[in-house]
């Protein structure tokens, strides 16, 4: 849908310095609208066919200018558009301020994407520039309802705005590696493989291989995304800290995950409501501690060895049975901590919307089963 280096030349000042007057009115209108476009969800057919009438419209205007003079034009396309800026919550739309910071921003996110890169912008930012709760609100069934200034927005001109979700992109990933890992234990592809030359059995077991190590560390690093983001959130948000332990905590420059769990969750959010809870989450991050080890283990392969163990035998003898607990230790344990979180630290408000897997009857899952968040 997107032709970057169209745009890029459309939003140039080489593009707008050929116009004067009412002409380059009516084409700054048309660059807003774009934004405009930009910003539509859903119909995706629909966002592609005016996305093109608008680039048409910009090119008209710098092709015959003097079709554009016309007062009477400039003020039916401006009112136009200062409507559609309202309906996106635009704050200030008929400021000629707010157009030029709409095309500045648009030039940052064409620039971005002609580098190769996606374009973030702080919701802090964003929240300048328009109401951003209520747009994302009305884009989206699922908003994040504890959405702060220090959160990060995708801009992309095709997918709209998109709130980034640490610990959502890496759960997404774990699933993804899961039903490959199912895909590649189907035992039909096992037999095909046999029939058709040994040789590809033992690729197959190879690929299995991989994908179990690769999923014994995504399952570390979707605890550790979710961890480092409620640090993040606690002390990006200026969140009220009761205990002494987490107040001295929460000014660490660089934490890890097991002392953001032992300095700042467990100090901060045990009580005498919780006992029971707080029991099982630190059972079950005894396990993740050694779950983390096994991790180090595979992530910095040697030849090393301690009390006549090598560092080497997890990194061959790891069996399936070892990696269910695994997943059902990393996930559980997100689970119970957000248990006990407060309200406004709430982060899994869309884990009800993913289909989960359940590891123990091999299971796949689906992150996607809901398209708006």
């Amino acid at each position: 849908m997107v032709d970057y280096e169209e745009l890029d030349y459309l939003y140039s000042r080489e593009a707008l310095s050929k116009l004067s007057k009412n002409p380059k009115k009516v084409y700054k209108n048309g660059l807003v609208a774009l934004f405009i476009t930009s910003l539509m969800v859903g119909n995706l057919n629909k966002k592609k066919e005016e996305f093109s009438d608008n680039i048409r419209f910009c090119k008209d205007v710098l092709k015959n200018p003097l079709k554009y003079q016309n007062e009477q034009s400039l003020k039916l396309i401006n009112n136009m558009v200062q409507l559609k800026l309202k309906v996106v919550f635009v704050r200030n739309p008929d400021s000629e301020d707010t157009k030029n910071k709409i095309i500045k921003m648009m030039r940052s996110v064409i620039k971005f994407n002609l580098n190769g890169d996606r374009y973030l912008i702080m919701y802090e930012e964003l929240d300048q520039l328009l109401d951003a709760k209520s747009l994302l609100n009305l884009l989206y069934q699922n908003s994040n309802p504890n959405i702060r200034n220090h959160h990060w927005i995708e801009f992309d001109l095709e997918k709209s705005l998109v709130h980034t979700f640490p610990e959502f992109i890496t759960y997404a990933d774990l699933i993804s590696l899961w039903n490959i890992y199912l895909e590649k234990n189907d035992l039909s592809v096992r037999e095909a493989a046999l029939q058709t030359n040994r040789i590809n059995i033992r690729i197959i077991d190879s690929e299995i291989h991989a994908l179990h190590i690769s999923l014994w560390t995504q399952a570390v690093t979707f605890v550790e995304s979710y961890l480092y983001y409620i640090f993040y959130n606690i002390r990006k948000g200026n969140y009220s800290l009761s205990s002494t332990k987490a107040q001295g905590f929460i000014r660490s420059t660089k934490p890890d995950d097991n002392q953001i769990f032992e300095s700042l969750i467990l100090p901060e959010f045990k009580n005498d409501d919780n006992q029971v809870q707080i029991s099982k989450i630190i059972s079950l991050h005894g396990k993740y501690k050694s779950i983390n080890n096994t991790r180090n283990r595979f992530i910095h392969a040697s030849a090393f060895y301690d009390s006549n163990q090598p560092h080497l035998l997890p990194l061959i003898s790891s069996g399936s049975h070892e990696l269910l607990d695994t997943l059902e230790t990393c996930t559980g344990l997100v689970i119970e901590i957000e248990k006990i979180l407060p309200s406004a630290l709430k982060i899994l408000f869309w884990w009800d919307s993913v289909q989960h897997p359940i590891f123990n009857e091999y299971k796949k899952g689906n992150f996607i089963k809901r398209t708006d968040i």
